[in-house]
């Protein structure tokens, strides 16, 4: 009777030599060779056999109907702005890991439908064994899927993060918020007489001086000859690697002689 065994890279690594088993046919899926050298050495004389040339023979079988499949969806939602922030919008499908893992698994599928015998799996995906352990029992065949202790609270963990991250990201926002409220500088007023120049710059190491002098180092020769025609200029800043922190940063900006338009000073909370 045909048996599966599914382990993850990681797992693998730690617990290889508990599968060593003249019965099985070893198969590593995955294109993390330097993990896979630490494995075989650990394996001693078992032969772990890789897709090698098959991987891309496969790649050009499903190339097209993975690409039609893309341009459907992409039809689908292409009036959806917030569908062309993802991946699958922003990149091609084939260069991602979704089409390397549908390969892994059109392969894997195949295998175990048509041998019979014992086969251990190792990848480095989780989804890959999940998919593949559901395929395996749905086709009667005895499957174990062994992953790492944190492995197996992979998703609780990633919802985890997502909520300090969240949390995080709140408070900084927040923080501020309430600082740009508090800061002494030139603000715009809503009975404007005359047109302004506002120009978005990147504020990094060394555009303000401990003197609260600016240097700008994207509109150099423009913003001098709009200062030079006495133009009301305004900077809208982005932040980008400081020297000092933001506090101290905005601080001595709030003090320049040069206009920064900070938006958070306008936006109610």
């Amino acid at each position: 009777m045909t048996k599966v065994v599914l382990l993850t890279k990681s797992f693998a690594k730690k617990n290889i030599k508990k599968f060593l088993d003249r019965d099985y046919e070893y198969w590593y899926l995955s294109d993390d060779f330097l993990t896979l050298l630490d494995i075989k050495n650990k394996s001693g004389n078992y032969h772990i056999r890789t897709l090698g040339k098959e991987f891309y023979t496969l790649a050009e079988e499903l190339k097209n109907d993975l690409l039609e499949l893309s341009q459907s969806i992409n039809l689908e939602n292409c009036e959806n702005e917030y569908f062309w922030g993802t991946q699958l919008a922003s990149r091609s499908v084939t260069s991602g890991p979704l089409f390397r893992i549908l390969i892994y698994l059109h392969f894997a599928q195949d295998l175990i439908s048509k041998m019979e015998g014992k086969i251990l799996i190792i990848s480095d995906s989780l989804i890959l064994n999940s998919f593949l352990a559901k395929a395996s029992t749905l086709m009667g065949v005895r499957v174990e899927n062994h992953m790492t202790f944190c492995e197996k609270f992979h998703g609780p963990r990633v919802w985890l993060k997502l909520l300090l991250r969240s949390i995080y990201f709140s408070c900084s926002y927040i923080y501020r918020w309430l600082l740009l409220r508090r800061l002494r500088n030139k603000r715009l007023t809503s009975d404007l007489k005359e047109g302004i120049y506002l120009l978005r710059s990147w504020v990094t190491q060394g555009n303000i001086g401990d003197d609260s002098s600016y240097k700008d180092r994207n509109f150099t020769e423009l913003l001098d000859h709009l200062e030079k025609s006495k133009e009301s200029v305004w900077i809208l800043p982005m932040f980008f690697n400081l020297k000092r922190t933001f506090r101290q940063e905005v601080k001595l900006m709030s003090e320049s002689k040069v206009n920064f338009l900070f938006p958070e000073q306008y936006l109610g909370f």
